[in-house]
């Protein structure tokens, strides 16, 4: 179960349909927090291959990804990613995404000489309301993989990092 802690910054509106959604009530803060999440295309598991996940892994923290962000920490998953973002310019949360998911999309298709689509479009994410907030939420999404009984305990999983907190 994810923290109360969070502030969920996108809504559901019935009349909205698909990225729109996600877009709605979205800001992007200098400095701010976020616990974002993307699946990927058709939620297919690429990641349950562990060449896959490892290919895309080398790739997840390097600098020219995050060039206006800090990841703080993430989880690669079978069918999806979890992370904890700081902005740390005034460029919109979701140009910073939008260039961390065609990094990773580019550097696996150059690993695997492939022209694949990785990312659904879009992404969900949660702006947290205090700096407090920022352990629980990371222990959240750290502990995703033990949750969904891919390993018995964080330390078997291989696809996850995070900074010292």
């Amino acid at each position: 179960m994810m923290p109360a802690l969070i502030e969920k910054t996108c809504f559901q509106n019935s009349f909205v349909r698909g990225s729109q959604v996600l877009r709605k009530g979205r800001k992007s803060l200098e400095n701010q927090v976020y616990f974002i999440t993307f699946k990927t295309k058709d939620r297919q598991p690429i990641f349950n291959n562990f060449e896959n996940a490892k290919a895309c892994c080398r790739h997840i923290s390097d600098s020219k990804a995050w060039p206006s962000a800090s990841l703080l920490c993430w989880v690669l998953m079978p069918d999806h990613f979890h992370g904890l973002v700081q902005l740390n310019s005034q460029e919109p949360l979701e140009m910073a995404i939008q260039r961390f998911k065609a990094h990773l999309t580019r550097s696996f298709n150059l690993h695997f000489q492939t022209s694949q689509t990785l990312w659904q479009p879009g992404f969900h994410d949660y702006a947290l309301r205090k700096e407090s907030d920022l352990l629980g939420v990371a222990r959240y999404i750290v502990m995703n993989p033990v949750r969904a009984k891919l390993c018995g305990r964080l330390g078997d999983y291989p696809f996850w990092n995070a900074v010292c907190f």
